[in-house]
């Protein structure tokens, strides 16, 4: 009869267990930031990078960039940041965006890739680059802040949605 009730209050404990992962401590919730801010920050940083560029501020654009940043560009050549920002501070590419479509922005711990589009009038060593693109840009958290790694354009047919 003992054996019964123990293995009955064993089940009854078992019963009472759950698979579920435990509920976070509580303030836990509060140290990891909502997605929705990391999307508007990095939305932000994404406007900040737009107007960086038609400003030529390079001292933005040195920050918004890492170190390591390469860009496929509109006419498909690889630039490194340096390359980028050399082509700013000369005068030989600029650009001036407007209508910007709505950006998806993908996030996956301290990564995030962004997908967007927008118009533009521009010039790249003398020769007009103006119209509509889309682009890809993935940003890496470091040291607090999110910073491009990687980008690329592609021109948008005019008449294609």
């Amino acid at each position: 009869m003992k054996r019964l009730l123990l293995i009955i209050g064993a089940v009854g404990s078992l019963a009472g267990c759950s698979t579920s992962p435990p509920a976070p401590a509580e303030g836990a919730a509060a140290a990891m930031p909502a997605p929705s801010n990391v999307e508007e920050t990095i939305m932000q940083v994404e406007r900040d990078w737009g107007d960086a560029m038609t400003k030529h501020d390079i001292v933005a654009l040195d920050r918004i960039l890492g170190d390591d940043h390469s860009v496929i560009t509109k006419d498909g050549s690889v630039l490194t940041k340096a390359q980028e920002l050399a082509n700013y501070k000369s005068g030989e590419s600029s650009n001036e965006l407007s209508d910007f479509e709505p950006m998806k922005i993908r996030v996956f711990g301290d990564t995030a890739v962004v997908t967007g589009g927008h118009r533009e009038k521009s010039h790249n060593f003398g020769k007009d680059t103006s119209g509509h693109y889309r682009w890809t840009d993935l940003f890496v958290k470091r040291n607090g802040r999110w910073q491009a790694v990687a980008s690329q354009l592609t021109r948008v047919e005019e008449g294609k949605p």
